[in-house]
């Protein structure tokens, strides 16, 4: 006969407490004809459950339009880009640098690549890349328009980042409207086919002084915009027009409660954006904000531009591509400059491919890879030899001698 629930819960109550009231009687645990033996615990077993991702891969940024970028004013940027508010910050990008022509470096923890224009004194755009991110010579770049349009590409195992610095042209009372439309309309449309060229799996970060104002649409622009006058309707509706026609959205317009980007005077305006694709486009990305508080050339007076800083999601690890047969760097400068050394290569691929036709992909990679490796052989870097760093040369020199050397060599 089974025990009765009652007296199964009198049983509990008792273990717990050393004693029951079971019938209106008060009975210890051993008159309810329980045992006094500690029950051995045995842990419930769950269904494991699948783990859920509280957070996607990201990248941060930062944007600035640095209104000229001394050598004082870029050393205060490393040093802030080094502080610890800054060291999950992956990519910078630039504007209004004034650095001339075209150069690609690395400093510090940055991978640098700058377009400036010769013609032009107050352009100037870049792209800084956190070492940690990819290497020098894994990053591809396009001076679109140079020193107003500058495209890098950070390459990843299945999905690349696509980074695009712009900085418009200022309206100048100095020119006539069509001249300023004119200049205003060429960076847009390099902008647009830069756009329509690049693939849509690829994250797409578009950062820049756009040096117009946006209005809110619900869609593709959020309600974060300045009240006030607005910028003439001339200057809005291209840009909001390339918003529409390419479903971007403008990241920093969701989440600001002072969303003004720059600073004349007392006069504020919001003329700096961060776009994204609309596919793209999270709710996290949507938290791109100005940074009033903004250490580097905080000693400027006049006009001043706020940093945007956010996150874009990006849901593809980076991965080192293989390193190449051939001579990557020297093909890339010969195709730049118009070198002769290109026509070679073009020889070499149709002498190739006639001498023994590919029959797949692989094969026909293989053939481009081997005309390449003739007309652009990869050398090693022979490694220079210091004389004070051989053991047999050490033992002659006196340690004055030996430190004044090795002075000499660190200097």
């Amino acid at each position: 006969m089974a025990p009765k629930k009652s007296h199964q819960q009198a049983i509990r109550q008792a273990e717990a407490s050393g004693f029951a009231i079971y019938k209106g009687k008060v009975l210890s645990l051993s008159s309810l004809g329980g045992s006094d033996q500690p029950k051995q615990h045995v842990p419930t077993q769950h269904p494991a459950r699948t783990r859920r991702l509280t957070s996607a891969p990201h990248i941060r940024y930062l944007s600035w339009n640095a209104g000229g970028l001394t050598s004082g004013t870029w050393e205060e940027l490393l040093s802030h880009l080094a502080s610890r508010s800054c060291l999950e910050v992956s990519v910078v990008v630039l504007q209004e640098t004034h650095w001339r022509g075209t150069s690609q470096f690395t400093r510090d923890d940055w991978h640098v690549i700058s377009s400036g224009s010769n013609g032009e004194k107050g352009a100037g755009v870049a792209v800084l890349v956190r070492k940690s991110l990819c290497r020098a010579s894994s990053n591809r770049y396009n001076e679109v328009l140079p020193g107003r349009v500058l495209h890098v590409r950070i390459p990843g195992e299945q999905v690349s980042l696509d980074v695009v610095s712009v900085y418009q042209h200022v309206w100048r009372s100095t020119l006539t409207t069509e001249a300023n439309q004119q200049h205003r309309k060429g960076v847009l449309s390099s902008l647009q086919s830069l756009l329509s060229h690049l693939p849509s799996r690829n994250t797409l970060l578009v950062a820049g002084d756009f040096n117009s104002s946006l209005i809110p649409d619900g869609k593709h622009v959020g309600p974060c915009v300045p009240k006030g006058p607005k910028f003439k309707l001339r200057s809005v509706r291209p840009l909001q027009k390339l918003l529409e026609d390419n479903s971007l959205v403008a990241l920093n317009t969701w989440a600001s409660g002072r969303p003004a980007t720059h600073r004349q005077g007392s006069s504020l305006s919001q003329i700096d954006f961060v776009v994204g694709r609309q596919s793209q486009s999270r709710q996290l990305s949507k938290q791109c904000r100005p940074q009033r508080e903004f250490p580097v050339a905080e000693w400027r007076e006049g006009s001043r531009h706020f940093p945007l800083a956010g996150q874009i999601m990006h849901q593809r690890s980076y991965r080192p591509s293989l390193s190449k047969p051939y001579d990557v760097k020297a093909m890339d400068y010969d195709f730049r400059t118009g070198s002769g050394r290109t026509e070679a290569l073009t020889a070499a691929i149709d002498e190739q491919l006639s001498n023994s036709p590919p029959g797949t992909w692989q094969e026909f990679n293989a053939a481009l890879h081997q005309a390449a490796q003739a007309v652009y052989p990869k050398t090693s870097a022979a490694a220079t030899v210091i004389p004070w760093h051989q053991h047999r040369v050490l033992s002659t020199f006196s340690p004055t001698l030996l430190a004044l050397l090795e002075l000499h060599y660190a200097i």
